[in-house]
């Protein structure tokens, strides 16, 4: 069964958060972090993974304000402590005004009865813009349940009453810096285009160096054999148009003096005739 509003407040009072914790005159508003069946956590301390394996004297120092850039992560301690009694379980959430911004959460995911401390958990930018953690901003919802019944040994007792500790360097080695490896991946990429980009103009530079040694050559060769096959065709087309040129000459010389033979004969014929016509002469008898 999940609490409602009215049985979060009753277990505030009972000191279900005895640290860090302080309810607005309005319990029932809706900027109350008691909201109709959830209890909302803020920011407490920020911790930046480690960038390389780090192992320093003393404890990480958290911060107050954080950009959170996409595909960057963050561990996250909660403001408040808190003290789950018996019979209880919690389940944590990124309040929906936090989610929409594509803010995801891997932990704390269950709150065992019978924790104590402060909550930790890796948040994760998955959206498109830069996410601001900033100490004291709403970060994560519990919803609370009741057991069938009681646990036989709670979370306190199975960690030798110890609570729940602050962030160590082991835990900001463990994670990393950049979830989805933007910065790896677009370096990959971004030296892969070089790569293929040199490669491309090498190739073409090559190419280019062989037309200019060999185009050159090919011209060479290409004005030798046109030369040769101009030379060897010649005789075969201008021997014959000569001697046509020659033929057409003679042609034309022996038609004009057959021309001029037939004009003398035709005037032969007609002084004949002109000579009979004459006084004196006598006409010639016939044969």
């Amino acid at each position: 069964m999940v609490l409602n509003d009215t049985e979060i407040l009753s277990l505030l009072q009972k000191g279900l958060v005895p640290t860090g914790f302080q309810l607005p005159a309005d319990q029932y508003g809706k900027d109350s972090p008691v909201q109709p069946s959830s209890l909302d956590l803020s920011v407490g301390g920020i911790y930046l993974p480690c960038t390389e394996d780090q192992n320093k004297a003393g404890a990480p120092v958290g911060v107050a304000q954080h950009i959170l850039q996409p595909g960057r992560t963050a561990i996250v301690l909660s403001q408040e402590e808190i003290k789950m009694p018996a019979g209880l379980v919690a389940l944590g959430f990124p309040p929906s005004k936090v989610s929409v911004q594509g803010i995801l959460m891997t932990n704390p995911g269950q709150v065992d009865p019978g924790y104590e401390g402060p909550l930790r958990f890796t948040v994760i930018n998955m959206g498109s813009k830069d996410f601001v953690l900033r100490k004291g901003d709403p970060i994560v919802s519990l919803v609370f349940l009741r057991l069938t019944a009681d646990s036989t040994k709670d979370w306190l007792t199975r960690h030798s009453g110890k609570k729940g500790g602050p962030i160590t360097w082991e835990d900001l080695n463990r994670v990393s810096s950049d979830f989805v490896n933007v910065e790896a991946r677009a370096s990959k990429i971004a030296k892969e285009a070089v790569d293929q980009a040199d490669v491309r103009m090498k190739a073409a530079d090559v190419r280019i160096k062989r037309l200019q040694i060999w185009v050159p050559v090919f011209a060479g060769i290409l004005t030798l054999v046109l030369s040769g096959l101009l030379s060897l065709l010649q005789p075969s087309w201008k021997e014959p148009l000569q001697k046509v040129q020659q033929d057409v000459a003679v042609l034309q010389s022996e038609k004009d003096i057959n021309q001029i033979n037939k004009q003398i004969h035709d005037l032969q014929d007609q002084i004949k005739v002109l000579q009979q016509k004459l006084p004196g002469n006598p006409t010639p008898s016939k044969p």
